[in-house]
């Protein structure tokens, strides 16, 4: 149910084979420094040069003189002949380097199923609960390394995605972390959140909603470094091209929804028939996600929501309270307001309740604002509800005693002897695979109520900045889990 969702460099190999072309071009390289010196003695003479240019100068003598010869009707036909291909050339590059967005539009209004689409004739193997220990190391090496036998894409939610199966029959889901070949991450200047003055802070927000993979693939780590345990394993990866577009069953759906017909169909014919465009796009950068099989929407009841806010209340479903405590707690470090929706209640087969769906975390840039605190309310439309009955929610009081006891050990390092804060070993955990560059696809903007197309500042923040936004989030909800202390008895605070 809801979404099955399950720089630029440096990023995992797209496959043995790009691991190979790189290992190769980094040993080019390395013999083009050892030489580099010798060739820089070694300049061309005049007398090279003169006798190159007299050998171009004849043949494009001897090639005039032919053309000369030649009829003007044929002259026309080689040029015209020339032209179209050159143009046919051109299409095709671009049709075969750009995704057909109204593909997915064509998918959703027939309804296909992504495993309707797929040719791949051996067993699907997907999760079936969340994976830990030596399953989930297993997971993120095939993501990261597994060729891509197929790709679909899909149309649940906002964000383009694509259902992959990896060899051995793997199955996966791809979220593109960029908008395709517009290098704005390259172009876009990067600030530090204290370079920006208060008002620019508030009106901080995140821009290209469509593109959520990075933040899926920060949010992954921060669930492993507390141990929840509640995401499928996420990795960032380069995709080829011409395997995750190049399978794309937009003409069929084209076909059976008459729409986009022609274009669709010579797309995927161009994709077929033209060679790799790896030489021009290394790949497009994408969080690839586990599959998970059997999950379904589980709103915790709005009774538990009310136990979790006033501990005072007798209550009988002690795991059940922890669990949804740990999700409101998971969603607020993260920033994360889309989560707090019904439909963002995900829960597993065996009714493990997951913290699903962190493509729009980070929502105002490297912290949250003080008026996120409300996102410890839980569910979006309940919150709202009580903001427009009382004038404002109630926060949650009532947390799992772990889950306290390791932030407090993060921040209190001079008392618990731990040896990063949340938000360094985050920084650590990602560096370690070579992922902290997802962060540089962080594009926000000024959230300004009057702005034009287009003339309003565009930044991106490092990833240190990330990392002390985190902690500073960790402050704020300890400082709240104090003030919870003070009025409510520990033992019906911390469960």
């Amino acid at each position: 149910g809801g979404e099955h969702t399950l720089v630029v460099s440096p990023l995992p190999p797209a496959s043995s084979a790009s691991s190979a072309s790189a290992s190769s071009s980094s040993s080019s390289s390395s013999a083009f420094a050892s030489h580099s010196s010798v060739a820089a003695d070694s300049s061309p003479s005049p007398s090279f040069i003169a006798s190159a240019l007299s050998a171009l100068s004849t043949k494009l003598n001897s090639f005039s003189r032919w053309w000369a010869r030649v009829r003007p009707v044929y002259r026309h036909i080689i040029l015209w002949t020339l032209f179209f291909l050159s143009l046919t050339a051109a299409l095709g590059i671009y049709l075969t380097l750009t995704p057909e967005y109204a593909s997915i539009d064509s998918v959703r209004r027939i309804k296909l199923r992504p495993r309707d689409l797929f040719s791949y004739s051996g067993d699907l193997i997907s999760l079936a609960d969340i994976a830990t220990g030596a399953e989930r190391t297993m997971w993120e090496n095939l993501l990261r390394t597994a060729p891509v036998l197929e790709s679909h894409p899909f149309s649940r939610g906002l964000s383009p995605k694509y259902v992959l199966v990896l060899a051995g029959g793997y199955q996966a889901m791809a979220k593109p972390v960029e908008q395709p070949h517009t290098f704005m991450p390259r172009v876009i200047r990067q600030v530090r959140w204290e370079e920006l003055d208060d008002e620019h802070q508030l009106q901080s927000s995140r821009a290209q909603w469509h593109y959520q993979g990075w933040s899926e693939v920060a949010a992954y780590h921060i669930d492993k470094l507390m141990r929840w345990d509640k995401k499928p394993p996420v990795v960032l990866r380069r995709i080829p091209v011409e395997l995750l577009w190049a399978n794309d069953p937009s003409w069929l759906a084209s076909i059976i929804a008459r729409d986009h017909l022609f274009s669709s169909a010579l797309r995927s014919l161009l994709r077929r028939l033209l060679p790799s465009s790896a030489w021009l796009v290394a790949g497009v950068p994408c969080s690839v996600h586990a599959w998970m099989d059997g999950l379904s929407i589980a709103v915790p009841s709005r009774d538990l929501q009310t136990q979790l806010a006033d501990p005072t209340l007798p209550r009988d479903q002690l795991e059940q309270l922890r669990h949804f405590s740990d999700k409101i707690v998971h969603d607020f470090l993260l920033d994360d307001h889309d989560a707090t929706v019904f439909h963002n209640y995900m829960a597993t087969q065996h009714g493990l309740l997951l913290h699903w769906d962190s493509g729009l975390a980070f929502r105002h840039g490297t912290r949250a604002r003080p008026a996120c605190l409300d996102l410890l309310c839980g569910i979006r439309d309940w919150a709202e509800e009580a903001t427009k009955t009382f004038g404002a929610c109630d926060r949650i009081c009532t947390f799992r005693r772990s889950t306290i006891d390791k932030l407090r050990a993060f921040q209190n390092r001079d008392v618990t002897g731990a040896d990063e804060t949340l938000g360094d070993a985050w920084l650590s955990s990602m560096r370690a695979v070579g992922e902290e560059r997802s962060f540089d696809f962080g594009i926000y903007h000024e959230h300004t109520l009057h702005r034009g197309m287009g003339d309003f500042s565009k930044w991106r923040f490092p990833a240190e900045d990330f990392a002390a936004g985190l902690d500073a989030n960790v402050d704020a909800l300890l400082n709240h889990v104090d003030h919870c202390l003070h009025v409510h008895p520990p033992h019906l605070v911390l469960l």
